[in-house]
Formats: structure tokens, sequence, C-alpha cells
């Protein structure tokens, strides 16, 4: 399984790096699928002293969805769809379309879904790592579908005592690839503050 062999791999990298230059510790970046990785092989291996992951997993918290649904509330265009829905099939029952043969020749099919692990999975692994001092960093992007505010990565992971070691920041203006040079640039320098 790719959750397996990937950390397999950044060992295998991290194992040539000890032999041919004599390194025994690792830094690990990665964005979006890799911070997964870098988590997972920092999971795995004491080499590992610190992790930066680029929109990280992420877990809805009551702040969450009072800001991304509270916007909604005060968009007209959103309440008139509800009304018109509401107005059309008042229990809720809209009718149901069979698809045809061209909707389905039409269906895009996304080839990689990233699925998030059980939030108390990630906790448990959060747990070793801190106790390990193990340095975390996490930025997150305005592209990250289920993070929208600076605070909610510590608030879903209230019952960790992070003891000084996460630094969590949010660019909500970034894309999720953090294709602006200013943003990139954030990136490195707390990457460089981290070490």
């Amino acid at each position: 399984a790719f959750e397996e062999s990937s950390v397999l791999e950044v060992q295998e990298v991290m194992n040539h790096l000890e032999r041919t230059k004599d390194a025994g510790q690792f830094v690990l970046m990665g964005l979006c699928s890799g911070a997964d990785v870098g988590f997972n092989a920092a999971r795995a291996d004491d080499r590992v002293i610190g992790v930066v992951q680029l929109d990280a997993y992420a877990y809805r918290t009551v702040g969450y969805y009072l800001r991304h649904y509270g916007k909604k509330a005060l968009e007209l265009d959103v309440w008139k769809r509800f009304i018109t829905t509401r107005l059309r099939h008042p229990l809720g029952n809209a009718d149901s379309v069979e698809p045809t043969a061209s909707d389905d020749e039409q269906l895009v099919v996304n080839p990689y879904a990233r699925e998030f692990p059980p939030r108390e999975e990630v906790a448990a692994g959060l747990k070793r790592l801190v106790n390990r001092e193990v340095c975390l960093l996490n930025i997150f992007s305005g592209g990250q579908e289920a993070y929208n505010y600076g605070q909610q990565y510590v608030r879903s992971f209230a019952d960790i005592d992070f003891r000084g070691r996460l630094e969590v920041d949010y660019l909500g203006e970034a894309d999720h690839i953090f294709s602006g040079l200013a943003h990139q640039q954030f990136v490195l320098d707390r990457f460089v503050a981290l070490m």
C-alpha cells in the first residue's frame, strides 16, 4: 500500500544519506500527500527530528463550521436557492433522475482522492512525536478545503499538550500549491526559522 511503501522509500533515502553523507537526523517537508508521508515517516523513524507539513491532515471544528456557513448565511444568492428549492420540494424529496449513457461518458473521476485517517489515529501519532521532542511546523493554505482559520489545527487537537513543539500558520490567500512568490518565500523563511 502507498502508506507503507512511501514510508519505506523515505527510510531508504535516509539510510543512503546516513551512509554517504554521515547524516543522522532529518527534517522532512511535504505538501498535501507529501505532508502525510512526512508525518507517517516521522512516526516510524526516530531519526526524524522535524516535520514541516504544507496542507496537512485537517479536521473540521465548530469554528470551521461557523466561518464556512456564516459567510454563506449572509449571501443573498444562497437564500434564494434555498427558498426556491424548498418551494419546489417542500419535503426535501427532489425527483431523482437516472443518468443516461451520455452522462456516464462525461463523468470525470478524480484519480486521486486524499482520505484523512481518523482524528484519533493522527492524535496518537502527534503525541508520539511530541514525546520524542520532534519539531512540528504546519502551514495551511486557503486551498485546503477542510481548513479555514489559523487556530483550527490546535483546536482540533485540543487534547494534546504540544509543549511548544508545534507552530501553525494559515495563509488564507495562498493557493494549495503556494504558487505565489511571497507565499513561497514565507514557507522557506518559516522552514529556516524552524532549524
